[in-house]
């Protein structure tokens, strides 16, 4: 090892003299990238030493190394593993195990990027500290090996997923200081249906997506975007007005959701929400589509109304609540339609929001006298982004 790294500043040296072309360049910056890959799990394996066995010397000044030691280790460890996902993208083959070492990656740099945000108990902090470089340092190991086509590598890669799941237990258990608050967030924005479809769109891409970051918690934005769709798909505006509570709960868990994957992906505060938050936010999720596949009739999207003088079936439920507001606007919209001009007109309603337009126009179209007086009527849910050829 000291005599590839001595081989190496001679190589770097040359550059400096000869002044090396880019091809030159690019093949010492290889070399650099393959000689790190094998000088960091040695330095790993010093600064596991050096949190194990020197831990229990009464000698204050060894203490104090192993001190400051474990302070800086967290940006050293992460440093490292940074090099480590890049050195794999360019260099190793993607396989299942490399996909499974992204993973091990992601969850270890969450870990170091929260690891001094006052979120692990302190009389624990160390003992983390010590566990995460004996983890990266395996880390390590198993990508050489996977290099070198070692046919233990599968039994590492299973052992070291293992690991990572224990770990993820004594997190839970043991190391963060508390169980975090995963009370429900609430939903800010006004267009809920708008915020539905760009967040689901957004799932659907990462749940496609190949990047090593999303690789830690794809199964559980899988298991999200399914739940959130069932659910979204019971709910037209009609639906909304109806079932306001139900549906502004819906909203609520579907932001809370999105807030954890994205925290999780940024690595802000990513720790609590992959041990604590993000799995409460699922369960909620599910609970909330228990309650909408057992409240809400699933609806077709075209309702037709009967009509004395054609029959047909109906499909759209009568409201069993009472409406209450709108007296003078419902009207003004039956005398419009009863009494207007006999060709084809339109009345608009137009309004911010959550003004009560769906509940308006349900209103006029339950209403006797407008049933009585068409034929036919027909309720048409247009959703947004919808195609005309759709409609």
């Amino acid at each position: 090892m000291a005599l590839r790294v001595v081989n190496f500043c001679f190589t770097l040296l040359d550059c400096q003299v000869y002044k090396f072309d880019e091809s030159d360049v690019s093949r010492v910056n290889s070399k650099l990238a393959n000689l790190l890959v094998e000088v960091i799990p040695v330095e790993l394996e010093v600064m596991h030493i050096c949190c194990t066995n020197l831990k229990g010397s009464k000698s204050e000044e060894v203490g104090r190394f192993v001190k400051q030691l474990l302070e800086a280790s967290p940006d050293i460890l992460r440093e490292s593993l940074i090099h480590l996902q890049e050195h794999i993208v360019n260099v190793v083959t993607p396989s299942a195990s490399t996909c499974n070492i992204h993973v091990m990656i992601e969850f270890l740099l969450i870990i170091l990027t929260d690891v001094l945000k006052d979120v692990i108990r302190h009389d624990k902090l160390f003992v983390l500290l010590a566990r995460v470089i004996e983890l990266t340092k395996e880390v390590f190991v198993l990508v050489r090996n996977l290099e070198e086509n070692m046919n233990e590598t599968s039994d590492a890669n299973l052992n070291l997923l293992e690991s990572i799941e224990l770990l993820k237990e004594d997190l839970k258990n043991d190391f963060l200081k508390a169980r975090a608050d995963s009370s429900q967030l609430c939903f800010p924005m006004n267009d809920g249906p708008l915020f539905m479809t760009l967040l689901l769109t957004n799932l659907n891409d990462l749940v496609n997506s190949n990047a090593y970051s999303v690789s830690l918690i794809k199964e559980e934005i899988g298991q999200v975007k399914e739940d959130l769709e069932i659910i979204r798909s019971f709910f037209g505006y009609v639906e909304q007005e109806l079932h306001r509570d139900l549906w502004t709960r819906f909203l609520d868990v579907a932001y809370e959701a999105q807030h954890g994957i994205n925290s999780i992906l940024a690595r802000d505060h990513g720790l609590l929400q992959l041990i604590f938050i993000l799995p409460d936010t699922v369960e909620k999720i599910k609970l909330v589509k228990k309650e909408v596949q057992e409240k809400i009739p699933k609806s077709s999207g075209i309702i037709v109304a009967n009509s004395p003088n054609k029959p047909v079936e109906s499909k759209i439920p009568k409201s069993s609540g009472i409406i209450i507001g709108f007296e003078e606007e419902t009207e003004w919209i039956i005398r419009k339609l009863t009494s207007g001009p006999a060709e084809i007109d339109v009345i608009s309603i137009v309004g911010m929001p959550g003004l009560g337009k769906t509940t308006l126009a349900y209103r006029v179209y339950n209403d006797k006298s407008i049933v009585d007086h068409f034929d036919v009527c027909a309720w048409c849910t247009v959703e947004l982004f919808l195609l005309e050829v759709d409609v």
